[in-house]
């Protein structure tokens, strides 16, 4: 999966509720218009991954790392404030950050 593609099926992900029928739309789509048969259930294993960075909560991401959330601001620079707003609702996290900090904790 190329880069634009991963930004293509990421930006589509967040509509979808259920990880199998974005996987098996997006997987069929022209976003990958030359992937055969063979290559089809790599795809779509591939797309569940897409589809779980896509909706990955903040909660989750400070929960896998086993900080607590004062440390978990602290590593990524993050004000306390704001971590603490995005746990509690108060503020969306954006998407691309939510990407980058799932990437950088390995999940």
């Amino acid at each position: 999966m190329t880069d634009k593609q991963f930004c293509q099926a990421f930006r589509e992900a967040r509509q979808y509720s259920d990880p199998d029928a974005f996987a098996s739309d997006v997987a069929l789509s022209s976003i990958f218009p030359t992937v055969d048969d063979d290559n089809l259930p790599a795809l779509v294993e591939e797309l569940h991954h897409v589809w779980r960075y896509a909706h990955i909560t903040v909660r989750e991401i400070v929960q896998h790392t086993g900080l607590t959330q004062a440390n978990f601001a602290q590593r990524f620079v993050i004000p306390l404030r704001t971590l603490e707003s995005w746990l509690g609702g108060t503020n969306t996290c954006p998407p691309y950050t939510r990407l980058m900090l799932a990437k950088l904790c390995g999940l």
